[in-house]
This record gives structure tokens, sequence and C-alpha cells, in this order.
């Protein structure tokens, strides 16, 4: 995976942030496993929402019902989570044995 500067330096703070953050949250087991998995996709999904929010002219679900944003909104966020390339292989090895199958 190649990242441009600007993610790498996103990446490095998000982490040094979280190392910082980690002892305020270490009763949240939860939080932790969530800050710690997919730091740089959770970034884009936190960011593309902000983006939605503070730009309204941005916003492709302002017009939703509450139901179908919640659904539209889920499926988003899925989509950029399986960008994660440390789970690329195991997720085409699963590919394999289905069409193997």
């Amino acid at each position: 995976m190649i990242m441009s500067i600007s993610d790498l330096i996103m990446y490095t703070w998000l982490k040094l942030l979280m190392t910082l953050l980690s002892d305020i949250m270490v009763k949240n087991l939860a939080l932790l496993v969530i800050i710690d998995v997919s730091v740089l996709e959770n970034h884009h999904v936190a960011s593309s929402f902000s983006v939605m929010q503070n730009h309204p002219n941005s916003n492709i679900l302002g017009g939703l019902p509450k139901d179908q944003y919640k659904r539209a909104r889920a499926l988003m966020i899925q989509a950029i989570l399986n960008t994660d390339m440390s789970k690329h292989f195991a997720e085409l090895g699963k590919f394999k044995t289905r069409l193997g199958a």
C-alpha cells in the first residue's frame, strides 16, 4: 500500500493521539479496540461525515429519511473500513475458497 505524505503524517498524528488518550480510556476496552483497528480508515470515515455535516452542499445523505440515512451511513462506513489492506489477504482467501467450492 502506498501512502501519501499527508496520509503518513495524519496516521502518525493519530497514533500519537491514541497513545496519549489510551491512559484516559483504559477503562473502556471497546473504545480502545475501535481506535486501534483500521486507524486510517476510521479517520476517513470521521472526515467524510465531518465534511457532510459542516458543508451542507456536500451532504449527499442530507435529504434522506432517518431510517434510510442510518442504512446509507452504515453502508458507507463498511465500504470505507473494507479498504483496510491489512485485512486484504484474509478476505481474498475467503473469496477464493468460495469460488473453489
